[in-house]
């Protein structure tokens, strides 16, 4: 790919008829922090050295000068000892103890100092050109996210190493786990592009018929699951895929072990854009088991993508395929992307599918801050959005965290999106039985129950709406439950009216304060 990333930058390539202004005779280097931080747990500072083995580096020292707000000034050193690094790539994580007492916001600034050849140079935040080198700006939490237990968040959305290319690189599976783990996510997917995975390892312009980095995939994975200590990764990859208008649009095939090529939108040869598959034979033949989802089908793809790349959007007709399993709707912020994801999701429960609506930030590495090529190789772009782990999907699994228990219980729909605070909804009918969020029941329900939670992180509880879906009538507000005081915790029992079936019942929860947080779960289905 050459244009358009959304990852950490790789400055060294480019074409040969373009001028590449931010090309360094150094390895990219990069310093990250997630975005917040639970309550106890050290910052973990991440250290990456790319394309060392093009641009041999000494590593001499990482400064870590940290303020939380109300509180004085502190710092941390750390002696790396003149190591020389001369791999394509080396990591290294650095836990950063924060003094008791001392939460809220926190301004971050880590520094390396290295030595390129005879050169000794001091790197604020990553080595590039054309980026701000400001402090990042990290949540020290007061308090742990506020799920119930058996709910665990994860991010369904993110990239590693293995999306490696002329333009972006993501982050090294294991500390991407110690970055997710401290700020309170129990999983992530590894979702890499199918344009990448079935590259040679060494030149991402050339594609590897033994496909050696898929096997990569699945082996170094295997390998790490026994270390990861109630976690889990749960592996697949972002598949460009054909929709009913012959245009390029990214499909994610999780727990898949067969491999599906695509490449239409890569770039990787000129004027060859047609997509290499088209979604309906893709889900036709894609292993049961698997979970498959339409990623941010909400965006329209920019004006340059669409006529280079041949990128399309997704459609109601392309979304209507039985076989999908579910809406990537939110793509790391609740914006106008996400308000057209919202709608045609509404619209196929209003015909009676039952899609899950899920939540990832497509994140190539940028655990604080997003960083990508802006103009091909002239500028660069930063903001707070996309981060990793920054918007959730929790998954209900009573139990150890487990890949398979996990995916399981996303096929079945088990699952909230949320930018932070909780909510969750149970269904009672006039019997013994009850239906949690993505069950069918077998009879209409009789009772709601809500359970919402929030913390000062993300706000007091403001409002939560019920909606009552019938088939193919569509959605009405229903019910809508308001605090009376400000709170962090809610419970309460809604009699319902008699339903028309079949149909649905979901909730959304709207928090105040710190700006409004946002959480939705997906629907209980009834007769």
């Amino acid at each position: 790919m050459i244009a358009f990333p959304i990852a950490y930058a790789e400055t060294h390539f480019g074409p040969k008829v373009i001028p590449n202004i931010l090309r360094k005779a150094e390895p990219e280097i990069v310093l990250d922090v997630p975005h917040r931080v639970e309550p106890g747990h050290p910052l973990p500072v991440l250290l990456l050295v790319k394309d060392a083995d093009r641009y041999p580096v000494r590593l001499l020292e990482v400064r870590v000068r940290a303020r939380v707000t109300g509180h004085p000034p502190f710092q941390r050193l750390y002696d790396l000892g003149g190591e020389r690094v001369d791999s394509r790539w080396y990591w290294k994580v650095l836990p950063v103890e924060i003094p008791e007492g001392q939460t809220g916001q926190a301004s971050i600034l880590p520094e390396v100092r290295a030595r390129v050849g005879q050169t000794e140079r001091t790197y604020a935040v990553d080595n590039y050109r054309k980026t701000s080198h400001e402090p990042f700006e990290v949540q020290i939490a007061r308090d742990p996210l506020p799920y119930s237990p058996n709910w665990h968040a994860g991010d369904i959305h993110t990239h590693s190493h293995l999306t490696s290319d002329q333009v972006e690189f993501g982050v090294p599976w294991e500390p991407a786990v110690e970055l997710a783990r401290a700020q309170g996510l129990r999983w992530f997917a590894v979702t890499d592009h199918s344009y990448d995975l079935d590259d040679d390892p060494h030149d991402p312009l050339s594609n590897h018929a033994g496909l050696p980095k898929w096997r990569q995939l699945w082996e170094e994975l295997d390998r790490l699951r026994p270390r990861l200590h109630d976690f889990a990764i749960l592996p697949g990859e972002e598949l460009s895929v054909g929709n009913a208008r012959r245009r390029n649009v990214h499909l994610l095939i999780l727990g898949s072990r067969r491999f599906f090529p695509g490449h239409g939108d890569s770039a990787e040869r000129w004027f060859h854009t047609r997509p290499s598959c088209l979604l309906p034979e893709i889900l036709e033949q894609v292993e049961p088991e698997a979970l498959v989802a339409a990623a941010h089908p909400g965006a329209s793809a920019p004006i340059l993508e669409w006529l280079l790349l041949r990128r399309g959007k997704w459609t109601l007709r392309d979304l209507s395929h039985p076989r999908l399993d579910g809406l990537q709707g939110l793509n790391g912020a609740f914006d106008a992307s996400f308000d057209r994801a919202l709608a045609l999701w509404r619209e196929l429960l209003r015909h009676g599918l039952h899609p899950a609506l899920l939540a990832g930030n497509d994140a190539h590495g940028n655990f604080g801050r997003f960083r990508q090529i802006g103009l091909p190789f002239l500028s660069m772009r930063e903001h707070g959005q996309q981060l990793f782990g920054k918007v959730k999907t929790l998954v209900y699994l009573p139990g150890p965290i487990a890949g398979d228990g996990l995916l399981q219980r996303l096929k079945q729909r088990q699952a909230i999106i949320t930018d932070g605070p909780f909510l969750e909804i149970r269904a009672k009918g006039s019997g013994t039985e009850e239906g949690l969020v993505g069950e069918e029941m077998a009879e209409r329900p009789k009772v709601l129950y809500l359970h919402a939670r929030s913390s000062p992180e993300f706000g007091y509880l403001r409002e939560i709406r019920i909606w009552v879906g019938t088939v193919p009538d569509g959605e009405t507000l229903g019910h809508t439950v308001r605090t009376n005081r400000p709170s962090y915790s809610l419970e309460a029992e809604i009699q319902l009216p008699p339903l028309r079936g079949p149909g649905y019942l979901r909730a959304t929860l709207f928090t105040r304060e710190r700006g409004d947080h946002f959480a939705l779960t997906n629907p209980i289905w009834f007769p």
